[in-house]
Parts: C-alpha cells; sequence; structure tokens
C-alpha cells in the first residue's frame, strides 16, 4: 500500500450488516474511509459463520496494513466470544431496531445497480438476451 494512503487512512471503521437476496444471505460491508465495498455469500447467518467472515474480512485488511479500529454491526453480530476474534477492534452493536446508517445506505445503492443491470437482461428460451 503506498505511504500517502496508509499515513490518512490505518485505522479504518468497519460497517457490517447481513441481508438477503432469494432467501440467501450475505454479507455486506463497507469501509468509512475509504469508501471500499465488499459482498460475501454466507450458508447462514449464525455465529460461527458470523465469526470466520469477519476475521477473514479483518485478516485481508490486515495483510495490506490497514487496522481495523471499529465494526459498527447490527444486533445479529452480538454472539458470544466475539471481541476475542476481533481484537483489538472496538465493536459497536446497534439496537435491536436501530440500523447501521452508512452501511444500510450502500445496501440500497447496490440493489438499485443490480435492478438497473437486470432490467436490460431478458431470458428467452432459457437463454440470456440483451435488449
Amino acid at each position: 500500500m503506498p505511504l500517502d494512503v496508509l499515513e490518512h487512512y490505518e485505522l479504518i471503521d468497519l460497517h457490517a450488516a447481513f441481508r438477503s437476496l432469494n432467501g440467501m444471505p450475505f454479507m455486506h460491508t463497507k469501509l468509512a474511509n475509504m469508501f471500499f465495498l465488499s459482498i460475501q455469500h454466507c450458508t447462514s447467518r449464525n455465529a460461527a459463520i458470523i465469526k470466520t467472515s469477519l476475521k477473514n474480512i479483518k485478516d485481508k485488511y490486515g495483510a495490506r496494513d490497514f487496522t481495523v479500529a471499529h465494526l459498527h454491526a447490527e444486533n445479529e453480530f452480538n454472539v458470544n466470544d466475539f471481541d476475542e476474534v476481533l481484537r483489538p477492534t472496538l465493536i459497536h452493536i446497534y439496537a435491536a431496531k436501530e440500523h447501521v446508517g452508512v452501511i444500510g445506505r450502500s445496501i440500497r445503492t447496490v440493489k438499485e445497480r443490480c435492478r438497473c443491470v437486470s432490467e436490460y437482461v431478458k431470458v428467452v428460451n432459457g437463454k440470456s438476451c440483451y435488449i
């Protein structure tokens, strides 16, 4: 990573939430500092999957010399031993009826982009055709 980027963005804030598409869970993460997002397919929303997925994401940023200082997540991320997996990251869990605003807007943007792309694709006799 270039030094000038690391000087400004060594400590990053990560926002995370789950969203479903056709009943399949996806973990959506976004960096508040650098406007980078990721979407990861998960087999379920259980504690083991949450821990493993976020640990992998944290390790990817760590390999690039970034430190995840804060994690902002919804209430379903409030699982036992979660802080041990992501240490020294400070974890901010939002209440059950609250939403993480940064990630919520990002999810809506991704959905809108997917809808725009899918409007141009029609299926004719089992084959995709672009209009």
